[in-house]
């Protein structure tokens, strides 16, 4: 009987790791589907630019706010571009407004505020930070991921952004902001390689829940 058992017990472990070896994200995307039920979905075809600040950022910028097939109004951060954009105050105040969230508030708030916000593309803080959420409640996104090499991003982010620089991940247990409006003290930890995998992990997520 035990023998039975045993085997029954490899049978199934076989089938599991063909079946994750085939879709490994499969199971990922169906935890975050049932998990987190957008309070609104918007149709519209944003361009979410899903990658960390310090990947390539400006060069996507200039890309897309001059592509030929369809130019934009990029919103990057507190700015929009072009920077005569009438966009910008409805911007500032979608980013603020996540950047400001509590943790137990991520799941009750509504994301499709850039539908009002003026602008064709995201990226750079909060987007990433916040990418689950954003992309569940626009099904129809078009998604960019910039990377580049994990160690070289923790020393750019570093060099560039000083203390300012949030880790990955940072947001899901405090505030991206405080209340006063300054960055939160989670922020990149002296230990650089918990930083590269934090990195190299926000991209797995990305990849996979697209």
């Amino acid at each position: 009987m035990r023998r039975f058992v045993v085997a029954a017990a490899v049978a199934k472990a076989a089938v599991v790791i063909v079946a994750v070896a085939t879709d490994p994200c499969g199971p990922l995307r169906r935890s975050w589907r049932e998990a987190f039920r957008p309070v609104r979905t918007s149709a519209r075809s944003l361009i979410i630019g899903a990658g960390e600040g310090s990947a390539g950022s400006r060069t996507l910028i200039q890309w897309i706010a001059n592509a030929t097939f369809r130019p934009t109004t990029v919103g990057h951060w507190l700015r929009t571009y072009p920077p005569q954009s009438t966009a910008g105050p409805a911007y500032r105040r979608a980013v603020r407004a996540i950047a400001a969230l509590r943790p137990q508030d991520h799941a009750s708030f509504d994301y499709t505020v850039f539908d009002h916000a003026g602008v064709g593309a995201i990226l750079d803080t909060p987007v990433p930070q916040f990418f689950p959420y954003i992309f569940q409640s626009y099904p129809n996104a078009r998604v960019i991921l910039a990377v580049r090499n994990a160690s070289d991003w923790v020393r750019r982010r570093r060099e560039v952004h000083k203390v300012r620089a949030v880790r990955p991940f940072a947001v899901l247990d405090k505030p991206l902001l405080t209340a006063a409006g300054r960055w939160n003290p989670s922020r990149l930890r002296p230990d650089a390689i918990g930083d590269v995998l934090a990195y190299e992990a926000h991209n797995l997520l990305v990849r996979c829940l697209v």
